[in-house]
């Protein structure tokens, strides 16, 4: 068997390439603070990489070579954040040009900025900034026309400031997302504030952005229902704006909301599209097959310039273009190593894309399709056609299905039973829509007069699938939620499903003993996790846009402490998750009023007493000395500082955690803050934690 491995691996090079190559990307954004200690280790191994050339010994050549793979994965990670000096407190001008347009209540334009004004003069700069203009909401296809369109011009003044990231546990961290899209700036203005350069140069995004709304307006001619030109434009050009959330609720909730992000599954129709449409050139000379085979990859790439080169749709085109110059040019080569291929490629131009959902998930769907297509279809042979089709779209669900459910119940807690269903809906009519779309398109062009029954079908193709949607979302408990599984756990069924895979393909019962010892060391961690008490507190602040609340989790107990009004819904937005990764805890809400004694915890009128040892201080806008001693305290959590400021200078502490940063910078001019001191602001930092064992504390 390990020779079985060896030689798969060995005809697999992209493989070879892509596991320490992602691995050192994965190692480099959480520790490129170390980047200077990674570039020597890399020159230490390229010298010795020389000596084991020289003495031929291939074992620690081959691990060398790996070793560098990772480094330059490590290496190719590095963040590089602009660094601009400005006072974020002043409006100051900037020119750029528009790069996304997204409509809603606000226009969220991401901008790429290359003039910065300082004084009197304009100075050149490069980076992207998020910018939230506030005008009227516009409906999509109103006959007002979008205001802000890609590759515009435009000079704007606004007040810039740095995204922070939300690093509360389990919560989507909005920051960091924009982070790896090296956004690192925002701003709001409204329509005033903005300026749109009309010029007559002419650069490729502004084509594409002109051929994109002229799609739309083939849509909106032939379509009637809002729902149903939602659909048409999220599946032809990969614009989701025109969809409302209804539509998109039932789609996600039945398990079909893939289809409404242009992906592999709609690459991977039009390339069956154009491969149909230019079959009669396929039995003809060389050449012609070649004519088909440009004509089929001009269509891939057109589509994806079309709706946006999204990375969803770059990743798919990439590796459906390697699968057909593999095909075209006859070479040999597994549809596993032009999978890793592809991702490896897409990696080298931006690491980033290893932290993106839709990158782990396309490929872990593909992963699975190829794993175990093809076991599952041999499970069962049905020799009428129909019977046969909707066999294999069965299978094709539950090995995609199966490679996404750990991620997807990791990132969303829920898992749709009716994905079977849904994908003999989605898929079918996912493919017709395609068709009769691109030939829409193209009747326009030739000939407009045909589109009035071509149209009319595509509304009726539309509709039935929103209605099927629609039923399919009706039945009653087909959506699992509230799940919960952590990173652990997520290996765990990785690792699972791969050996089981493995088994399919080669039958050997080293892979089902394989498989029976990670259950056996995933049962074994999940008792031991229930069966070991907590023997830790520790408190969890809240970033909040007015009032406070901060979470104690003690002894399988999760007691909330919350002012009288304080941000509810950025709370609940924060802790929806990290309350399913705490499991089935007794939950407490108190107030500053409330009172607590047990034999760790103490807390009455806003102190609390940690083990007997530590203490902490709830300051808010009442809050009062109850004696003329200072008090001395380990920790400070300042919802509001004292209506008498000075009272603050009665405080003693060593770590001090504010609501709001203005709050910090007053408490700064009453106390002389030592060195040591540690100081949060929740508004800057945006989550802060305190952890206390008996006698020590971590923060």
């Amino acid at each position: 068997m390990p020779n079985k491995i060896k030689s798969f691996f060995r005809s697999h090079p992209s493989i070879r390439i892509f596991l320490p190559f992602g691995l050192g990307i994965l190692m480099g954004s959480m520790a490129f603070a170390f980047i200077e200690l990674s570039i020597s280790f890399l020159v230490l191994i390229w010298f010795l990489q020389g000596l084991i050339l020289v003495i031929y010994a291939r074992t620690f050549q081959t691990i060398l070579l790996y070793l560098i793979v990772f480094f330059l994965g490590f290496l190719h990670a590095e963040e590089f954040e602009p660094s601009l000096e400005m006072d974020s407190q002043q409006s100051n001008q900037y020119i750029g040009t528009v790069l996304s347009s997204k409509k809603s209540n606000f226009t969220q334009l991401e901008v790429f900025v290359r003039y910065v004004k300082t004084g009197a003069t304009y100075t050149p700069n490069s980076f992207k900034v998020i910018l939230y203009v506030d005008d009227d909401k516009v409906e999509f296809f109103d006959q007002v026309p979008s205001k802000f369109e890609e590759g515009q011009w435009i000079n704007l003044t606004t007040k810039l400031k740095r995204v922070s990231e939300t690093r509360f546990p389990y919560a989507f961290n909005y920051g960091k997302f924009l982070h790896r899209k090296h956004i690192y700036y925002q701003g709001f203005a409204s329509l005033s504030e903005i300026d749109i350069y009309e010029t007559d140069h002419v650069s490729f995004r502004s084509i594409l952005a002109k051929a994109r709304n002229a799609l739309k307006e083939v849509i909106a001619k032939y379509t009637k229902g809002k729902a149903s030109r939602g659909i048409a434009c999220a599946l032809l050009i990969g614009d989701k704006s025109a969809l409302d959330k209804e539509t998109y609720s039932q789609f996600s909730n039945s398990g079909a909301v893939h289809v409404l992000a242009v992906s592999g599954l709609h690459v991977g129709i039009l390339t069956q599209l154009l491969l149909f449409i230019s079959s009669f050139l396929q039995n003809k000379w060389l050449r012609f097959r070649r004519l088909q085979f440009f004509f089929v990859l001009i269509g891939i790439w057109g589509f994806a310039f079309v709706t946006g080169c999204s990375p969803s749709v770059l990743r798919a085109s990439l590796m459906f273009s390697l699968f057909l110059i593999a095909k075209d040019f006859y070479l040999v080569g597994s549809n596993f190593n032009l999978l890793f291929a592809s991702a490896l490629i897409l990696l080298c131009i931006n690491p980033n894309q290893l932290f993106q959902l839709g990158f782990q998930f396309s490929y872990l769907a593909v992963f699975g399709i190829l794993l175990l297509y093809r076991p599952l279809e041999k499970l069962l042979t049905i020799k009428n056609k129909l019977g046969g089709y909707f066999w294999q779209l069965t299978c094709v669900s539950i090995a995609a299905q199966l490679w996404v459910a750990p991620l997807s119940i990791f990132y969303f807690n829920q898992f749709p039973l009716q994905f079977i269903l849904s994908g003999w809906v989605a898929i079918p009519l996912t493919s017709l829509c395609l068709s009769i779309g691109v030939s829409l398109f193209v009747l326009e062009l030739l000939c407009p007069s045909l589109n009035v029954f071509v149209g009319f079908g595509f509304e009726l193709t539309l509709s039935l699938f929103s209605k099927s949607i629609f039923h399919l979302d009706k039945i009653p408990n087909a959506l699992l939620k509230e799940l919960w599984i952590d990173p652990i756990q997520v290996l765990w069924f990785y690792l699972v499903l791969l050996f089981l895979g493995i088994f399919l393909h080669h039958k050997k019962r080293i892979w089902i003993y394989a498989t029976a010892f990670v259950l056996l060391l995933s049962g074994a961690s999940s008792v031991y996790k229930k069966a070991v008490p907590l023997n830790y507190l520790a408190f969890h602040f809240y970033p909040t846009k007015f009032g406070s609340a901060f979470d104690l989790n003690y002894k399988n107990k999760l007691i909330q402490f919350r002012s009288e009004k304080f941000d509810e819904k950025t709370v609940n937005f924060l802790n929806t998750r990290f309350y399913l990764s705490l499991g089935n805890q007794e939950k407490l809400i108190c107030s500053r009023k409330h009172q607590i004694s047990s034999e760790d915890l103490n807390f009455s009128n806003g102190v609390f007493q940690l083990f007997g040892e530590k203490s902490l201080l709830w300051v808010t806008k009442d809050w009062k000395l109850n004696t003329e001693k200072p008090q001395f305290v380990d920790y400070v959590f300042v919802e509001s500082l004292p209506k008498n400021e000075a009272l603050i200078t009665t405080i003693h502490s060593s770590h001090w955690v504010f609501t709001k940063e203005k709050d910090l910078q007053k408490a700064k001019k009453h106390i002389p803050f030592a060195e040591g001191q540690k100081m949060h602001a929740l508004d800057q930092k945006a989550y802060h934690h305190i952890k206390l064992y008996h006698g020590t504390h971590q923060n």
